[in-house]
């Protein structure tokens, strides 16, 4: 039987809390899993005779409550929760299908409950601690780092290299301080190890999906496949996949943005465009839909669209390094350079290390004579891409500052490492 959940409720409040994100790296791994170990216990399935027939893995978020995912209870009749030898029986008190979220009661499980820190924050880069109980035995440790957000915002899941094996199904991953981020979900096979953790639904106006915990267990099968066809790089047989999951779920946001960007490796835009609007239209918040759709308008030369687009990600994630620069190209484009400055500004505020951000930054500032901050910019670009175009890019930038020493100087050191490139300089250059 379906039990709805309020995620305003259990999920937002516990699971899904959203706090300031920690350090980069804060305890030792030994340290985290020593801090977090006794929130993990071991989920046994059993079937109508009383026999195990699956084991799984489940979090600790208060007395006698542990979070899981649905799919690993599926078919039960009878569940334990275990730790060490010491076994209660469990049942599942409320369920969120459409998101694998499960929430059991398990009274007398005893051990320490995860201190809950959700998703806002999370970045690329960061940290990773997942920790389960594969085949039933104690909890161990996998170390990893985030490679992607994916999916609305809060996003749905985090991608990590944090392996995680059979059985370790709804186990936890943690941060650099040991505070839960989701429930470990997936494991794909070959090449860079991936997992995937339910992340946190922070907003309080969300509503549970009402789908039974069959529900949660199809999706994943779903998105699996999805992912395995995106690692691939097979276009074609992603987009009839995609096709067949919107015809299959169109309440599917993530679906939905899945197309969009199987048209957009096709160069189908305009198809990916109306996918975009789709996901959009299931679930407003969705920040990577929003991103995706600016990127196919930018594609077609829409740029007012894609600005749009692009401030509408921002306006629900600011912290996306990435979209920002997109919207400067496009504020770029449509030769609104006092924006662009603003949108490369934040983006390299997020990241410095972008050699193009402050590239295209000199380049904006240039257009508006404004030839010192312009040096400047591509200035920090030579330092990051020492190239020649940034070299040729000095050059002129000192030109049009008037600097007439520092711009010889940049031109012999052109000529010296790239001479080819110099000439052609001095061929377009006025004379006076």
């Amino acid at each position: 039987m379906t039990r709805g959940i309020s995620v305003a409720g259990w999920i937002c409040a516990l699971i899904l809390l959203s706090v300031t994100p920690g350090s980069a790296w804060g305890l030792a791994p030994e340290e985290v899993f020593s801090k977090v170990r006794d929130s993990v216990v071991v989920l046994k399935v059993l079937n109508a005779r009383g026999e195990q027939i699956r084991s799984g893995s489940g979090v600790l978020i208060s007395q006698g409550r542990v979070a899981t995912n649905c799919h690993v209870m599926e078919g039960n009749i009878g569940l334990w929760a275990c730790r060490g030898k010491h076994c209660v029986t469990a049942a599942i008190s409320e369920e969120d299908g459409g998101r694998d979220i499960c929430i059991l009661t398990a009274g007398g499980i005893g051990g320490n409950p995860a201190t809950i820190a959700g998703s806002a924050g999370v970045k690329a880069g960061d940290p990773v601690f997942a920790v389960g109980a594969p085949g039933g035995r104690q909890p161990s440790l996998s170390v990893g780092a985030v490679t992607r957000l994916r999916g609305g915002s809060p996003p749905f899941f985090i991608q990590s290299t944090a392996a995680v094996s059979r059985g370790s199904s709804g186990g936890g991953l943690f941060d650099a301080e040991g505070r839960l981020l989701g429930l470990t979900t997936i494991q794909m096979e070959g090449g860079q190890s991936m997992s995937f953790a339910m992340t946190a639904w922070a907003e309080g106006e969300r509503k549970s999906s009402g789908q039974a915990a069959v529900g949660g267990s199809a999706y994943i099968g779903w998105l699996t496949r999805y992912i395995e066809l995106e690692k691939a790089g097979d276009a074609k047989k992603l987009l009839d996949w995609c096709e067949k999951w919107v015809k299959n779920d169109p309440d599917s946001a993530f679906a939905w943005h899945g197309l969009g960007g199987a048209y957009g490796r096709l160069n189908r835009h305009e198809e990916a465009i109306a996918a975009y609007r789709r996901a959009l239209s299931v679930d407003p918040d969705y920040v990577e839909a929003s991103i995706g759709l600016g990127n196919a308008c930018s594609a077609l030369n829409r740029f007012d669209e894609a600005i749009t687009a692009y401030r509408g990600a921002l306006g629900k994630n600011p912290e996306y390094a990435e979209v920002w620069f997109n919207l400067g190209n496009a504020c770029v484009r449509l030769n609104r350079f006092e924006e662009a400055i603003k949108a490369y500004r934040e983006s390299l505020r997020i990241n410095p290390e972008n050699a193009m951000a402050w590239n295209n930054l000199g380049f904006s500032y240039g257009n508006l004579q404004r030839h010192g901050e312009a040096v400047e910019a591509f200035q920090k670009h030579l330092l990051l891409k020492p190239d020649a175009g940034a070299w040729e890019n000095l050059v002129i930038a000192y030109v049009r500052a008037g600097d007439r020493e520092a711009a010889l100087d940049a031109l012999r050191r052109l000529q010296r490492l790239y001479p080819d490139r110099a000439a052609k300089l001095l061929e377009r250059m006025p004379t006076r």
